[in-house]
């Protein structure tokens, strides 16, 4: 579930900014590490739960903005997300509450209130 989050967060993030690639199964230290620790039964199943929690809780209209692919690499299976800039802003539902989030660099920030609302304001059409 906090993976889930995280990832969701990010995309999230990378679609209310200028868009993004977000790699699972490589770490932070660049090691390749797949996603077979998940524990789906084929890449299929993954991307069919990838797709269903992001239409949950990002939302369907929203996935134009997404493509992913799975590639292997020294016999590991990554997954990758290449996400696009959308022409409104998206939020992400965590417990029947929204959040918005946008990309600062390397790092995915929540902002709210007046923050959100210039942000808004000044990012889409």
């Amino acid at each position: 579930k906090n993976i889930e989050n995280s990832v969701l967060k990010t995309i999230t993030a990378f679609i209310n900014s200028e868009g993004g690639i977000l790699i699972i199964g490589i770490d932070n230290n660049k090691e390749i590490t797949g996603i077979q620790e998940d524990k789906f039964e084929s890449i299929d199943r993954y991307n069919i739960h990838f797709n269903n929690i992001f239409k949950e809780r990002i939302g369907k209209e929203f996935i134009p903005y997404i493509h992913s692919k799975d590639l292997i690499l020294n016999e590991k299976t990554i997954f990758i997300i290449e996400c696009a800039k959308s022409k409104r802003p998206v939020f992400l539902k965590v417990d029947g509450i929204e959040h918005f989030y946008v990309r600062a660099g390397a790092q995915t920030t929540e902002i709210a209130g007046s923050r959100m609302i210039e942000y808004i304001k000044n990012n889409f059409s």
